[in-house]
């Protein structure tokens, strides 16, 4: 078994993983309507194709992520799972999301690789959801990726107050989608509002990672980076990560993010492979020499814009310090099997 790099050094706690189902890997892909537009570009930032989404896609996508974690300078990268939608009574809503990543394929990776960890997804609706926070623990997992307006979370349920309260107790940070979401469909826009965790950082103890700063993903709604900004002065276990700044509607609030009160509660991320808008940068950054090399490398791109940008090295290794030490050496136990409904 081998395990993630140690020492300082970069590292991205943003990185999507994709599988279509090959060698088991539990993984689906199905993507309707307008939506299949997006595939395309989504593929190309990974450097595939839609037809090679057939034979053993899923192994080399992973092959291809460490190839490029290494390429682009990073300690290491957090490939996250996505669970499905549920209910409140717990009931899997799979005809809610386009596509599925299990735990165990993404904690598997993480076992087998020098260069990725493990960001799991487990709703807190789900009956087993205290069992396989245990057991992704147990397993060596990173974080808890969740996106509540898209998985139909509401933080405040004081049902999910003994989910959070362990997950704090063991460690796991949970990375939030905030602001809101056009590449997914969502089940309530309103979970996008970093607000919603408010009482979940006041009675448990969980620390919270505010993917995007809750800047605007969707032209028709709301920038929530002032509450944001509000929230991190205010709670010290809430952050907030710089996945995705560079795209135009959200890069508004990049000069904000540099000034000291503000940088200070932030972690670096891409959100590969959503496509890189450069124009959502200054053109200092782009016009560049070496640009063209940089576009090779997604995450190398994103890195060293970032850096080029002017954020503190801080930004970019604080992540280390908030996920448990286990999730460097792969854990000690098995993945958990697959519990989800295709």
């Amino acid at each position: 078994m081998s395990t993630a790099l140690r020492g300082d050094g970069p590292i991205d706690c943003h990185v999507h993983c994709f599988g279509a189902g090959a060698g088991g890997s539990g993984c689906w892909i199905r993507v309707r309507g307008w939506r299949r537009l997006i595939m395309r570009p989504l593929l190309q930032q990974a450097g595939f194709r839609a037809g090679d989404l057939e034979g053993d896609f899923d192994a080399r996508f992973l092959r291809r992520m460490e190839g490029m974690v290494a390429d682009a300078g990073l300690r290491a990268a957090v490939l996250l799972a996505h669970d499905l939608p549920h209910s409140e009574k717990g009931e899997p809503m799979p005809s809610a999301t386009p596509f599925h990543v299990p735990n165990r394929h993404v904690l598997a990776a993480a076992r087998n690789s020098s260069r990725l960890l493990a960001g799991v997804s487990i709703h807190p609706a789900r009956p087993d959801a205290l069992d396989e926070l245990e057991a992704c623990a147990e397993a060596g997992a990173a974080l808890i990726k969740l996106l509540p307006n898209c998985l139909n979370i509401d933080p405040r349920r004081k049902a999910y107050r003994g989910f959070w309260r362990r997950s704090a107790e063991l460690g796991l940070p949970v990375l939030a989608h905030t602001g809101g979401e056009f590449l997914l469909p969502e089940t309530d826009h309103r979970m996008s509002d970093p607000a919603v965790w408010e009482p979940v950082l006041e009675d448990c103890g969980l620390t919270v990672i505010a993917a995007h700063c809750g800047t605007r993903g969707h032209p028709l709604r709301p920038s929530y980076f002032p509450t944001f900004r509000r929230m991190a002065g205010r709670h010290e276990r809430f952050y907030g990560d710089t996945s995705a700044l560079h795209l135009p509607l959200r890069g508004f609030v990049l000069s904000a993010c540099l000034e000291p009160e503000v940088e200070r509660k932030l972690v670096h991320g891409s959100d590969f492979p959503v496509p890189f808008f450069r124009f959502g940068l200054p053109p200092r950054l782009w016009l560049r020499q070496g640009w063209g090399k940089l576009a090779s490398n997604p995450l190398r791109r994103d890195l060293v814009c970032k850096q080029r940008l002017g954020f503190g090295a801080d930004v970019f290794t604080r992540l280390a310090r908030l996920i448990p030490a286990r999730a460097w050496s792969g854990g000690e136990a098995k993945p958990p099997a697959d519990r989800s409904e295709p």
